[in-house]
């Protein structure tokens, strides 16, 4: 009895260090696997750190490099004004003809850009010397050291691997890319405040711009403010929302003697007054009235804060220019600019279309200039002012050369991506930011 009751005792013993051990081992597991899973969490919120950290400086260099573009060609809008030749028409554009993207800019540094523009950089039928010119001699294989020959397999392909594993010149992880956009391609928000004659012509973009019927909902339902303006008050509200003084601007009598100004933004459930002062970024024209998220989407890009007066036609596009026309336009009720349904319009820009195709296949650098622009109208029949009281003739509102624009870059590296949005203005030999937002 006293035999089995040890034994017993025993196996009871037995059982609970069976119990201890696998309790033991079940909390080593859960911590084993709890820091291996932090450890994961850890390593890659690190790698994303590390990830950011690239993905912003290859954003940052696409603008730098941007920037750079933009100073040489400030460079050569200053040379082709003084050489003046007709085959180059209204300028050339660097910014639109250099790609601003991280392939090319590698191919650049290994002397390869050529070959990345698709632009063969040796003759047909020859060598990659060129015809007569031997190609080059094929580079030797690295040999290990005699004493690598000893060394283990191992040991012997961790030195090939590191050998035959070179890094170009210029190489890095990531992408970038940037494009850049002439804010003197569009209609300036500033002159909605300036001398009466910039003040009309760029009034008279805008509501060429907005007239069309299609564009009736905006006006004729409510805002997000619960509130309703029409096209008049919107012209109207954009300079009061900038001018210093307290009134009202009345479109028909051009002057300020309307109620206060600040009476529409006090009945706002938050209401709010204006900043009496120049937009300082395109964001702030959201607090004018009438400026929802329809009008931004439809407009948006066509319109500009920085003090820029006149319009670059090589970079306004069609409706830009008609928008200028009906600016300087004789007949103030011709179709082209009172026409509500657009047809009128239309019908003109797509003739005006063919019109530029046809000199683009005389001049492989075709622009058009204001004498391209004033032979086109007067052919169909739009007779254009040759100046304007309080502002000049059209030359004076017309430009080549531009020193404001916006640069739009974008760095990534795996899965991070980073934005940049800067404003730069090129000009006296210098380049300045304006503004600069990150995303």
């Amino acid at each position: 009895m006293r035999h089995e009751s040890a034994q017993g005792k025993r196996r009871k013993e037995r059982g609970v260090a069976l119990l201890v051990v696998m309790t033991i081992v079940v909390i080593l597991t859960v911590l084993a696997i709890d820091f291996s899973f932090n450890a994961k969490v850890n390593l890659n919120l690190a790698a994303n750190s590390r990830d950011e950290v690239k993905a912003y400086f290859l954003a940052k260099s696409a603008v730098n490099i941007g920037r750079l573009v933009l100073y040489y060609q400030r460079q050569l809008d200053q040379t082709m004004a003084k050489i003046k030749l007709p085959i180059f028409g209204g300028g050339i554009q660097l910014w639109k003809i250099v790609p601003i993207e991280s392939d090319f800019t590698k191919s650049f540094a290994r002397g390869q850009v050529f070959d990345t523009l698709g632009i063969p950089t040796a003759p047909p039928g020859g060598g990659p010397g060129g015809e007569g010119v031997p190609p080059p001699p094929p580079k030797e294989a690295v040999k290990p050291p005699p004493s690598a020959s000893k060394a283990s397999g191992n040991e012997a392909r961790a030195f090939e691997t590191e050998g035959s594993a070179t890094t170009e010149f210029g190489d890095f992880d990531g992408y970038f890319r940037a494009d850049i956009e002439d804010e003197e391609g569009k209609i300036s928000i500033r002159n909605f405040d300036n001398l009466s004659g910039w003040r009309n012509l760029a009034m008279t973009e805008l509501m060429t711009l907005v007239l069309p019927q299609r564009y009736n909902y905006m006006f004729e339902n409510k805002d997000m403010d619960g509130q309703y303006t029409n096209r008049q008050e919107l012209l109207a509200a954009i300079k009061d929302f900038m001018d210093g003084d307290d009134k009202s601007f009345d479109l028909l009598t051009a002057t300020d003697i309307g109620p206060p100004e600040d009476a529409f933004y006090a009945r706002l459930d938050e209401p709010y007054t204006t900043k009496n002062a120049p937009f300082d970024t395109k964001q702030e024209l959201r607090m004018v009235r009438g400026m929802g998220d329809s009008f931004f989407a439809q407009f948006g890009d066509r319109l500009t804060v920085y003090p820029v007066q006149k319009l670059n036609l090589n970079s306004a596009d069609d409706l830009m220019i008609a928008a200028l026309v009906c600016g300087f336009v004789k007949d103030k009720n011709h179709p082209f600019c009172t026409d509500t349904s657009g047809n009128a319009r239309r019908l003109v820009l797509e003739r005006f279309r063919e019109f530029k195709a046809i000199k683009a296949s005389q001049n492989l650098f075709y622009t058009p200039s204001l004498a391209d622009v004033r032979e086109f109208f007067n052919g169909e029949g739009i007779t254009l002012n040759d100046s304007l009281l309080g502002l000049g003739k059209m030359e004076d509102a017309i430009t080549n050369i531009s020193s404001f624009f916006t640069i739009r870059a974008m760095g990534r590296v795996g899965s991070v991506v980073k934005h940049i949005t800067a404003v730069v203005f090129t000009g006296d030999g210098k380049s300045d930011i304006l503004y600069w937002r990150e995303d």
